[in-house]
């Protein structure tokens, strides 16, 4: 993963967070339980996109791509012509690049990871946790071993609060550490990741004009 920007994230999310608060009238509510709940749905619906704990299933492959709502995904038209959504390549594309004709396509594994990350960062605010830009990730290879960690903390956390201890912030620590490891295993760089946050903050901010 490549220079972090994380103190501009954290930010972002902080004015969002308030923005939800001003309106949807939750001053001086503690909502900390329900932003590491919000993770904990958010890291189940990531490790469902993926998919290397289905040992059921034959299709294993983490996904990637998304199939064009044009063609449902078989790169034709109703005339047998090539989609003109996704250009025939059955995918669904997120923008093309107009200087270098780069095409960019959805990933749905990327875009959860970064919902989870908005959570993480929405959690981070509330417990006032002061990191920098070479905050490192950490951890090991084993996405499995990764995610039973980042959920084990994530728990934790649920449960320090509940005790009114005082380390609720090194558990937020450990497991933030891992899931930006996690996201170095997926083989996203750190451009890819705040790009799509910075999107999905977009999006989010209009979700809120119109009333979501």
């Amino acid at each position: 993963m490549n220079k972090m920007e994380l103190r501009k994230l954290f930010d972002m999310q902080k004015k969002l967070d308030e923005r939800i608060v001003r309106e949807k009238g939750l001053k001086n509510q503690d909502l900390l339980l329900m932003r590491i709940m919000a993770l904990q749905v958010e890291l189940g619906e990531l490790a469902n996109e993926w998919r290397g704990f289905k040992f059921w299933s034959i299709n294993q492959a983490p996904r990637v791509r998304e199939d064009c709502f044009g063609c449902d995904g078989n790169g034709f038209d109703d005339s047998n012509e090539p989609c003109s959504d996704c250009g025939g390549t059955g995918w669904e594309i997120d923008f093309m690049n107009s200087a270098g004709g780069k095409i960019i396509f959805k990933n749905p594994l990327l875009e959860e990871y970064v919902d989870c990350l908005h959570f993480y960062l929405s959690i981070g605010n509330e417990l006032g946790v002061s990191i920098n830009n070479n905050f490192p990730p950490s951890g090991g290879n084993n996405v499995m071993t990764l995610f039973a960690i980042i959920f084990r903390y994530a728990s934790e956390m649920w449960w320090d609060y509940y005790d009114k201890k005082e380390n609720i912030n090194t558990k937020w620590l450990f497991g933030f550490r891992r899931f930006l490891r996690l996201g170095e295993v997926f083989g996203f760089t750190w451009e890819e990741i705040e790009k799509t946050y910075i999107n999905k903050n977009v999006t989010n901010f209009k979700r809120q004009e119109e009333g979501y």
